[in-house]
């Protein structure tokens, strides 16, 4: 794994972007797809932006 970035927001927390490699592609996909379902549901509770 390697680290790009951290950004912090101002709910306190943190935003990482974290770069995975050597990951098979259906792992990759997998990844990708948590991620934004977990961000989906996130903007619908209003919590994301």
């Amino acid at each position: 794994m390697e680290f790009i970035r951290r950004v912090p927001r101002p709910d306190q927390l943190h935003e990482w972007s974290l770069k995975f490699l050597e990951l098979p592609e259906v792992a990759e996909d997998l990844i990708r797809s948590q991620v934004f379902t977990a961000l989906r549901n996130a903007r619908s509770r209003g919590l994301v932006t």
